[in-house]
């Protein structure tokens, strides 16, 4: 029942966990803030896709 709920948690909270963390690198140093922001936003894009339905051609 909870299964897919914990999934979709962890996958939705994970750009926020790495996006927070990316803000500080910013103040800190900017140059590789670039990176890890990527990796955020990054994972957003993959989420989208891994949940993306399959068309089935049969």
């Amino acid at each position: 029942m909870f299964g897919g709920w914990r999934h979709e948690f962890g996958t939705a909270l994970f750009p926020l966990v790495v996006f927070l963390p990316g803000t500080a690198v910013a103040a800190v140093v900017p140059q590789y803030a670039t990176y890890v922001w990527f990796l955020a936003f990054g994972a957003l894009l993959i989420r989208r896709l891994a949940g993306a339905p399959t068309v089935s051609g049969a």
